[in-house]
């Protein structure tokens, strides 16, 4: 989707045309879910319990647990689509691989990415997703939502 690329966004904006769609800088920012998360944190967003930072080894998973307990999910901050995650429901041991590209809690699953971190995974999830169309001037259109209703129990 071009909305969620930086680059096509950044060369529209240097031959100074508009994209319909977030600035360049935004997507950048929000295209990693750690900078993402360091964002809307500061902005007074309320997020799941959690790191705001990169996990470094196993002993900072360890430390995490600690604080929030299980289930967690162990995420890669460049992940997308459900990729580079790992649901770690019960005591286990981690090991944290070469360059954070791999952490093994039963079995190994490939981040893909050298930065993870960490949420609290709660059993009742929603996913929602709003599409708004926007204009210089403020005026907006809602155009609709998607999304899946709570699941779990």
């Amino acid at each position: 989707f071009f909305s969620e690329n930086a680059e096509f966004a950044e060369k529209w904006e240097n031959k100074k045309l508009i994209f319909i769609g977030p600035e360049s800088n935004a997507i950048e920012t929000m295209g990693d879910k750690l900078p993402a998360r360091q964002t809307v944190i500061a902005k007074g967003v309320p997020v799941v319990p959690g790191t705001q930072q990169k996990i470094p080894d196993a002993d900072e998973v360890g430390r995490t647990v600690s604080e929030i307990g299980l289930p967690i999910i162990i995420k890669a901050s460049a992940g997308g689509g459900g990729k580079g995650m790992r649901m770690v429901r019960k005591g286990v041991r981690f090991d944290i691989g070469p360059q954070n590209r791999t952490v093994r809690c039963n079995n190994p699953v490939s981040l893909g990415s050298k930065q993870v971190y960490i949420e609290s995974l709660s059993s009742i999830r929603i996913n929602m997703e709003f599409q708004i169309l926007a204009a210089k001037f403020g005026n907006y259109l809602f155009i609709f939502s998607s999304g899946n209703a709570p699941s779990g129990a």
